[in-house]
């Protein structure tokens, strides 16, 4: 488990995301991206919760996509707020999209954004508004992402 904060944890992944999208779907065949796959997860602890996050940025040619992924090492959910703190330190605030992924007994959150010349852009898929304490973002629906939730935690 990493001992570093939060914020210092999300400079390190992103520059580690950076090295990492030449090896990144879609510039590379999927199983190829499973290999530097653990390259790009942390396990932290964020306010007394034990989380395991992977941060990845992947380039496809009109924007980049960023996703992270987060789940809780040892409980089936984790306090929203949680969640929202966690995705702004590493996306930002801006036209964020939130998806979640059950898996057995716990959910994975999913959060992206698409960049293009260093703007955030709005969705473009399927989505309706949530708000969470003054926090918008756009929720995304069933079935409108594709091999993002293919990169699922282990």
């Amino acid at each position: 488990m990493s001992c570093l904060s939060l914020s210092e944890t999300s400079t390190k992944m992103r520059d580690t995301a950076d090295h990492l999208i030449p090896l990144s779907y879609p510039l590379v065949d999927f199983n190829v991206e499973q290999d530097v796959l653990i390259l790009k997860q942390r396990t932290l602890l964020v306010d007394g919760y034990e989380v395991m996050l992977c941060f990845s940025k992947s380039d496809y040619g009109d924007y980049l996509l960023e996703a992270l992924q987060i789940k809780s090492m040892t409980s089936p959910f984790l306090p929203f707020h949680l969640v929202c703190k966690i995705a702004r330190t590493f996306l930002g605030s801006e036209c964020l999209t939130y998806y979640e992924i059950p898996e057995g007994n716990r959910k994975i959150y999913l959060w992206t954004a698409k960049i293009k010349d260093e703007r955030v852009l709005t969705p473009d898929s399927t989505t309706k508004e949530g708000i969470f304490e003054g926090f918008r973002f756009y929720i995304l629906q069933p079935g409108s992402i594709d091999l993002i939730s293919k990169q699922i935690m282990p």
